[in-house]
């Protein structure tokens, strides 16, 4: 995992440590894994994007935090972004997958 960039979290917060992985290497890692479908990969990384467009972050901005990216998603409203709540559920899954599958949890 050495070849793999991470970005830092913005100095902006003192409660997250700033040399934690963001959503923006989890990413990387998602692609770069061998044991997944490119489906699966394709998936994943599309829940990652729409979880960080749904808190108004981008992907550099998240910490690969479960209980951070937990709360947040607590937070969303389907009908305020115009998507379904089974949707919703989705991307929920999906993210809280990746982190998992990247030692995140």
């Amino acid at each position: 995992m050495s070849n793999i960039s991470t970005k830092f979290i913005p100095a902006d917060n003192p409660f997250i440590d700033q040399e934690a992985l963001t959503i923006a290497s989890i990413l990387v890692q998602i692609e770069a894994r061998v044991d997944l479908t490119s489906t699966k990969k394709r998936d994943l990384k599309s829940a990652l994007r729409s979880m960080c467009r749904l808190i108004n972050k981008q992907p550099e901005e998240v910490p690969a935090n479960i209980n951070w990216v937990h709360i947040r998603l607590r937070r969303v409203q389907p009908a305020a972004h115009d998507i379904t709540k089974k949707r919703l559920a989705n991307i929920k899954s999906d993210v809280l997958k990746a982190l998992e599958m990247t030692g995140c949890s």
